[in-house]
């Protein structure tokens, strides 16, 4: 199962590009020692931290044995190209991320005012626990609307309006404007069309 799934990286990868990484001479020399043991030797070499290079080096190294081994691969080629896929999937999971924009019922703080935020965590309870202890508990947050972290303030302009559909932060646990007025005026020409937000 597993040489199932590096196989279908490397043939995604591959249909994009061929691209030559260059691979540091002891790490092919490592590479091609390994691509000459048996299963249960290059399993202990890799497992034990006989191979260079960290975590995610060794397991990569390993993958590339598997298919130098098992599929015919040039072990270090294979392990360029599964470098690569790893680049494209943290730049894919980079760009694909969303921001939220979320509300703290007033029953959950400690000032017993309704508290907006914002995060790029998975969800505001991520927020929470990442954060420091500030008196809200964002176990039950709503998530009311979205935005891309890509777009610079986007997120700013999302979550003030939010804030101001509340009354602003006179009415709100929130210290401080997400953005200010100057701020806001500009970010209106932007996005000002794609208001979002929630009804208190």
């Amino acid at each position: 199962i597993r040489i199932y799934r590096v196989i279908k990286i490397i043939e995604k990868v591959a249909e994009v590009s061929r691209p030559i990484i260059p691979i540091a001479a002891t790490t092919q020399a490592q590479l091609m020692e390994l691509a000459d043991m048996d299963l249960q030797d290059a399993t202990k070499t890799v497992q034990y931290g006989f191979f260079r290079g960290t975590k995610e080096d060794r397991a990569l190294s390993f993958e590339a044995y598997l298919l130098s081994k098992y599929k015919g691969y040039n072990i270090v080629e294979a392990y360029a190209l599964l470098k690569v896929a790893r680049v494209l999937n943290a730049e894919k999971a980079e760009n694909e991320k969303t921001g939220k924009i979320y509300v703290v019922d007033g029953s959950k703080t400690e000032s017993g005012d309704p508290y907006v935020g914002r995060t790029e965590q998975e969800s505001p309870e991520k927020r929470g626990k990442n954060g420091k202890n500030d008196g809200r508990d964002r176990k039950d947050a709503e998530v009311v609307d979205t935005y891309d972290p890509n777009k610079a303030g986007e997120g700013a302009y999302k979550e003030q309006k939010t804030m101001d559909k509340f009354g602003g932060k006179e009415r709100l646990d929130n210290k401080i404007n997400a953005a200010g007025p100057k701020k806001m005026e500009k970010l209106e020409n932007t996005y000002g069309s794609k208001d979002g937000g929630t009804q208190p």
